[in-house]
């Protein structure tokens, strides 16, 4: 590891140096400077070269960050919500394809260590970052390293719904809703985003996200929902209840921690004749709930199907 900072920071200073040189370069126009440019980008070149086979031989994985604006000012929160929605993003699909689909972003400490991305170095050229994670070599399949970025990138190249469906049952709803964060992010700043991830001098996988594909693709995840019904039969006391308005409500006070229900009497529903308030009654319900794939929230309905007095 030692190394790998030492080549990074080198790599720093020299792409610092490069970019004064070149500076200067505009302003004079002189050959010896553009001399110095080219011995530099020379030293540059090794330099990668070296990282790129010490973190191949420590079994680390680089990815290149940049960040493209082809005009206007660039904010340095831009670069800020980027990187962090990016890592937040890598993580919750980490913690998906290592232990199963989630509707929540919360992960353990350990995944996320294991999928914390590095600060190499930065570089010129719009603006951009070289990142690296340690990922062992496997003799034969990939790692849930691999697994991820190959589902990060693939869910960017959705198109439709249907297809932000397909991805969301394999890595949750935990894994869409952080990358519409990102995406949201780079849409509404009017970046792109170039991303490259390689083992030594081999690119494994790598995309050219454009800011009007970030639009796109933000308004698509924007209007798909999903909705689940869920039958039940419950123990609680009827609190509330319109007959004109056909709504109720539900309490469980014997079970400590449980919210009260409020809903809608189904089309279905027949009142008792008798429906005295205060009293025992086991209750059919239907939960539905309906989950936005771009906010970390659900809207939940319930509807009273049936009502029997329970003497218990």
């Amino acid at each position: 590891m030692t190394d790998i900072l030492d080549l990074s920071e080198k790599l720093q200073d020299t792409s610092a140096a490069i970019a004064a040189m070149e500076a200067v370069y505009l302003r004079t126009n002189e050959s010896a400077i553009q001399e110095t440019l080219r011995t530099l980008e020379r030293r540059r070149s090794d330099l990668e070269a070296r990282l790129s086979a010490a973190t191949d031989a420590q079994e680390i994985e680089v990815c290149r960050y940049r960040i493209i604006k082809t005009d206007g000012a660039f904010p340095i929160s831009v670069l800020a919500d980027s990187l962090r929605a990016f890592q937040g993003w890598l993580t919750v699909t980490f913690d998906a394809i290592k232990n199963g689909p989630k509707t929540r972003s919360r992960v353990s400490v350990e995944i996320a260590h294991q999928s914390t991305l590095e600060f190499g170095y930065a570089y010129q050229g719009s603006v951009g970052f070289v990142l690296t994670i340690p990922n062992e070599r496997l003799l034969i399949g990939e790692t849930d390293l691999d697994l991820t970025v190959n589902e990060m990138f693939e869910i960017l190249r959705s198109t439709s719904s249907s297809e932000l469906r397909e991805h969301s049952r394999k890595v949750g709803l935990a894994s869409i809703r952080r990358m519409h964060e990102w995406i949201n992010a780079h849409a509404k700043a009017e970046v792109s985003a170039d991303i490259r991830w390689s083992r030594g001098e081999t690119i494994k996988s790598d995309i050219l996200f454009q800011a009007e594909e970030a639009a796109r693709l933000a308004s698509i995840v924007e209007a798909t929902s999903d909705q689940t019904a869920e039958k039940m039969t419950v123990t609680g006391f009827l609190q509330g209840a319109d007959l004109d308005a056909r709504t109720f409500h539900l309490s469980f006070p014997e079970a400590e921690g449980t919210e009260d229900v409020h809903g809608y009497m189904a089309k279905t529903f027949t009142a008792p004749l008798e429906l005295p308030l205060g009293r025992r009654y086991e209750a059919d319900l239907v939960k539905y709930t309906v989950s936005y794939y771009a906010m970390d929230k659900d809207d939940v309905r319930w509807d009273l199907m049936a009502l029997r007095p329970n003497t218990r």
